[in-house]
């Protein structure tokens, strides 16, 4: 089942609710927000949703996971603010923000879990067992370095 009127009818709602929040008339600001979404956060939500599905639609036609295209948009999202575009950057201190990060960084893993194949694990078993060794080793013995090379004693 095709799962892009999904995606598009949840973006096209949570945009509706966040002009009906922004519209609403407000009598106390931090009363309006204290139990409800900002719409800078609803907004920003349908932005990340949107981002995520198109990079994961292109990588997909790429031949590529779906999830690199997922990651790259929201590294590409994140970074916005190197090209002078800040207005998002609230957002990267909003809680709401970080809980829905924290339930996506699950939901990744268990993505990328869903997708794996133990037969072809067990094909590439030592080559990616000592990959695994050399990605706990190696930064361990460079974090060592530098504290090493910056932290003397005088």
């Amino acid at each position: 089942m095709n799962n892009q009127p999904k995606a598009f009818l949840t973006m096209v709602s949570l945009l509706i609710c966040a002009t009906a929040a922004y519209a609403a008339p407000e009598t106390n600001s931090a009363a309006a927000y204290a139990h409800g979404l900002q719409p800078l956060v609803l907004i920003g939500l349908a932005v990340m949703l949107l981002l995520a599905k198109l990079g994961g639609e292109l990588f997909e036609r790429l031949q590529q996971p779906a999830v690199l295209g997922e990651l790259i948009g929201g590294i590409l999202l994140g970074n916005l603010a190197l090209l002078g575009f800040t207005a998002a950057e609230p957002l990267k201190t909003n809680e709401v923000i970080a809980a829905l990060a924290q339930l996506g960084v699950i939901l990744l893993l268990f993505e990328v879990g869903l997708e794996s194949n133990l037969a072809e694990m067990l094909e590439v078993g030592w080559s990616s067992f000592l990959v695994a060794i050399a990605g706990v080793v190696a930064p361990f013995l460079l974090g060592w370095g530098v504290s090493a090379y910056f932290l003397t004693d005088e």
